[in-house]
């Protein structure tokens, strides 16, 4: 007995209580072991658009289906493991940095923001805007992979959100203004 309680308290302190993703900590153990083990993956990081408006407009209740809803369709996504990373925050690991198959994965999990969510039972559109970092083409260092991840994601707010886009190491962005 003692043993199952200390594997349900060990599982209840790796996941998140409102999605049942795994949460942060899950992620950063996990992600570790893959740059440890040096094995090419890539780190998407995805955040709802607009998340404090369905807050403060519909109320936290609405906050938290979305939340759900958002989580359960990433959970359908079997090529990806998906993490509650924070707030409305989801982070996801591809295990691949080959461009094809992170830019086909990119589009899929664009495609969790087409279908309507029901907020408080009405269907309402919300977006997502996807960072997308890759080990060990963008960095070989965990944080900075993370922070990678979320430059990009804020290139697609700050482009007009509801998209996904690819790091850019500075030099990148200098030769692209320039052509």
């Amino acid at each position: 007995e003692l043993e199952q309680a200390r594997a349900i308290m060990e599982a209840a302190a790796q996941h998140d209580f409102l999605t049942g993703l795994p949460n942060r900590s899950k992620f950063m153990k996990d992600l570790e072991q893959m740059i440890d083990a040096k094995v090419p993956c890539t780190v998407m990081m995805l955040d709802i658009d607009n998340f404090k408006k369905i807050n403060d407009t519909y109320g936290h209740t609405a906050g938290d289906e979305a939340l759900q809803q958002v989580a359960n369709r990433l959970k359908e996504m079997q090529i990806l493991t998906s993490y509650r990373f924070a707030g409305d925050e989801f982070i996801l690991i591809l295990r691949s940095s080959q461009n094809m198959l992170v830019e086909k994965t990119a589009y899929q999990c664009r495609q969790v923001f087409t279908k309507d969510v029901v907020l408080c039972g009405t269907k309402r559109k919300i977006g997502g805007s996807i960072g997308i970092a890759s080990y060990p083409k963008d960095t070989d260092n965990l944080e900075q992979l993370i922070v990678c991840a979320d430059d990009a994601m804020y290139q697609v707010k700050k482009n007009g959100k509801n998209d996904f886009a690819f790091y850019k190491k500075p030099e990148e962005e200098t030769t692209d203004n320039t052509q």
